[in-house]
């Protein structure tokens, strides 16, 4: 009496596949999983998903079952090679060098080689030096490409620079463009040079301007007054100057401007002006830069700039409570913030607190404190 009910028959499904380990982390892997026998993949131990990787997936298997088709596969097809298809694909690979830039030894590298077995064994990939004798043949077929599209062409469009620097213009608006105007300038240095030895423009110079054309006489003089500049020594020795006196404050203006920029950093801003000023002024090489001055500007801006409470914030650095200290002028508009901001008895407990602080002193601004630990 047949038995037609319960499971389906496995076949020996399980006879081709062993037990793979569990991963430690375990999760949506927790259940038994199998590895094939043939292939080494791993999957859930499920008889009708492992009798679909047999017949369907593992060429493994089906080579030792003889169920292979006859239709070579494209590992397989050309296990023979000739020369002729060797020397084509040695040409496709340099060509692909060419045009991706890659180095000479891109197929010997060994993930490279792997990547071409599996799709011919039969073919070897070239080596470096066997690319290098390949590209001059393809260089010149691309000259000969090239030079038939310019002689087809009837106008040709050539770029004198290798890339474009534009002036900028200051304005009082953009804290960012007076010392972008300053190294426009002087990175347009060599062109308006050109410019100011250009035939053209000299022989504009030698035109002279119509009886009662005031505005063309005007403009001669204004381009008289530029190219004085422009071939003036002392100018651009100048320019460079101010280049310098600028960038420190250039680069102060991007601090304030970021995103996580408080009040306790302002005055250490204009302390560092001065102090790339005073560099430049130990180093002497620009001795007709009159620092002196630029001393009692920055003194003055600074005072018009700042207020108590950036001195304040700038006292409650814990950074400044050692070394040579605070100034006495920080330190009086910090007490004077104090003072003006705050009630008597609340004054009393903060002005203790602040003193305590900034002698490192007390549990809470001890040495040993949680504010003073690096």
């Amino acid at each position: 009496m047949s038995n037609k009910g319960g499971r389906p028959k496995t076949h020996g499904v399980h006879e081709h596949f062993a037990a793979a380990p569990i991963p430690p982390e375990g999760g949506k892997f927790s259940q038994l999983r199998v590895r094939c026998k043939y292939c080494s993949k791993t999957m859930a131990k499920h008889v009708q998903r492992q009798q679909n990787h047999l017949a369907k997936e593992c060429l493994g298997f089906q080579q030792a079952a003889g169920h292979v088709d006859r239709q070579p596969r494209i590992t397989t097809a050309l296990s023979i090679m000739d020369r002729n298809s060797k020397d084509q694909l040695d040409r496709a690979a340099a060509l692909a060098i060419f045009k991706s830039g890659k180095p000479y030894t891109t197929f010997e590298d060994s993930g490279m080689v792997e990547f071409i077995q599996q799709l011919n064994p039969a073919y070897k990939p070239p080596s470096g030096d066997r690319i290098a004798t390949i590209l001059p043949e393809v260089y010149q077929d691309y000259r000969v490409q090239v030079k038939e599209i310019l002689d087809d062409a009837d106008h040709l469009n050539l770029e004198c620079y290798g890339k474009q620097k534009a002036f900028i213009t200051p304005a009082i608006t953009r804290w960012g463009t007076q010392l972008g105007a300053v190294m426009s300038s002087l990175a347009n240095k060599d062109a308006l040079r050109a410019y100011a030895r250009d035939a053209m423009v000299l022989n504009s110079l030698k035109a002279k301007a119509i009886k009662g054309e005031e505005e063309e006489e005007e403009d001669q003089q204004v381009l008289r007054a530029i190219l004085s500049s422009i071939n003036n020594f002392e100018f651009w020795h100048e320019v460079e100057m101010l280049a310098k006196i600028l960038r420190p404050i250039e680069n102060a203006q991007r601090c304030s401007e970021r995103d996580h920029s408080c009040v306790g950093e302002v005055i250490p801003r204009w302390l560092t002006i001065q102090s790339r000023w005073d560099a430049l002024e130990e180093a002497n090489q620009d001795p007709l830069i009159n620092y002196s001055e630029l001393r009692q500007w920055r003194v003055q801006r600074m005072k018009g700039q700042t207020t108590d409470i950036h001195h304040f914030a700038f006292a409650l650095d814990p950074r400044t409570t050692i070394g040579e200290g605070l100034g006495l002028d920080t330190m009086e508009r910090a007490h004077r913030f104090l003072e003006e901001n705050t009630s008597n008895e609340e004054y009393q407990q903060l002005f203790g607190e602040f003193c305590r602080f900034r002698a490192r002193e007390g549990a809470l601004f001890g040495p040993t404190s949680r504010i003073y630990r690096e």
